[in-house]
């Protein structure tokens, strides 16, 4: 690989995960002001949704998605 080729993969990787954390402080925000709004039970309902949501999703190249990741994000919308 060049180094413009590597540039170019380094700057591709770097979006992505730039666009990752923007979708996970929103979904943050989300979970937060729905824990504010209607409590415990109601962002439990929407974390169980999200993991049956994650269970239901096609694997691309055997990529899953992270179960723990989705957990801990309605974990810490509790605290905030």
């Amino acid at each position: 690989m060049s180094p413009g080729e590597e540039r170019k993969l380094i700057d591709v990787v770097n979006s992505h995960a730039s666009d990752i954390q923007s979708l996970q402080a929103v979904l943050l925000g989300l979970a937060a002001q729905l824990h504010a709004e209607q409590g415990d039970a109601a962002l439990e309902s929407a974390k169980e949704k999200a993991l049956a949501a994650a269970n239901n999703m096609g694997s691309s190249f055997g990529i899953r998605p992270n179960r723990s990741l989705i957990s801990n994000l309605f974990e810490v919308a509790k605290k905030r």
